[in-house]
């Protein structure tokens, strides 16, 4: 996908009056694809297994150019409109695996069930970005790059007992659990050298994990 936009800004209060105009163009481009299965086996008449599982993957790709005019002041003066611009283009990518087994018991009284499930998922995304400025006599290069996901886990077994006509009794257990990352890191490029260094103050760095257990 391609998009244009423009942005004029006239102040309106002041001595000398200033103006700030703006183009932008952006261009898009991904892919996205996905595969889901599954399958049920019938051990018998009263026991039933089932298997699925599931992959999705996408990239995605963004160029933005920013052109901005910007008027100069000397004194009380409009001099001179600058021409400053902002090229930002990105990288993101994404995946997504999951999948689950599921066991179904009949008994013979009908109502009567017992079922188990495991259910695993991880996402996993990274990213990197680049952005120069460009302003009259100086350039400023930056780099950002991100990586991180998650995993999912849970198990689960249910009974369900028919009581009377219209009612019934479940009982159950299940645990839950979930660790999650994330990093990001910025990247200054150094004019002369060309050569790019981590600026330790624009990161951040975490991860953490829970655990949720319940009975019922």
């Amino acid at each position: 996908s391609k998009g244009e936009g423009e942005t004029d800004r006239f102040n309106l209060i002041g001595a000398p009056l200033t103006n700030v105009l703006q183009d932008t163009e952006i261009e898009f481009t991904g892919t996205f694809t996905s595969f889901r299965g599954g399958i049920d086996i019938f051990l018998d008449s009263r026991n039933t297994l089932t298997l699925s599982g599931s992959f999705t993957r996408g990239s995605f790709d963004s160029f933005n150019n920013i052109d901005i005019t910007n008027d100069t002041l000397s004194g009380e003066t409009v001099v001179a409109s600058g021409l400053n611009q902002r090229l930002s283009n990105s990288e993101r990518m994404f995946r997504n695996m999951g999948g689950s087994v599921l066991f179904k018991h009949l008994f013979p009284k009908k109502g009567r069930e017992w079922t188990a499930d495991v259910n695993l998922n991880e996402v996993r995304t990274e990213g990197i970005g680049g952005f120069t400025n460009i302003f009259p006599g100086f350039t400023s290069v930056e780099e950002q790059e991100n990586d991180g996901g998650s995993r999912f886990f849970t198990i689960q077994t249910d009974y369900v007992e028919p009581i009377g006509k219209t009612g019934k009794m479940e009982v159950g257990v299940r645990a839950a659990l979930r660790d999650y990352d994330s990093q990001n890191a910025s990247y200054l490029f150094d004019r002369d050298s060309g050569d790019r260094f981590r600026v330790p103050n624009f990161a951040d760095e975490y991860e953490f994990q829970d655990a949720v257990y319940a009975g019922y």
